[in-house]
């Protein structure tokens, strides 16, 4: 079984959203903040992702950049 990223920027950013634990972003000190580099996270997040469909033009060196990936940043 696999499980393929969604197509577009849109449908992989509320993807992303959708994963994340409301508890944690409003658990923070500065909230707002955290939403802001989390919105751009999951911007660079879709990009990248979206990115791998053009293949050698898109990138030099293949990489799965996954949710885990996301995760960690």
């Amino acid at each position: 079984m696999t499980m393929e990223p969604p197509t577009g920027l849109r449908s992989n950013m509320l993807g992303t959203w959708a994963t994340l634990d409301n508890k944690i972003i409003n658990d923070c000190k500065k909230p707002k903040e955290y939403k802001a580099l989390l919105f751009a996270f999951s911007f660079f997040h879709a990009i990248v992702q979206d990115r791998r469909k053009f293949g050698p033009i898109g990138w030099n060196i293949q990489y799965a950049f996954m949710f885990e990936e996301f995760d960690i940043c």
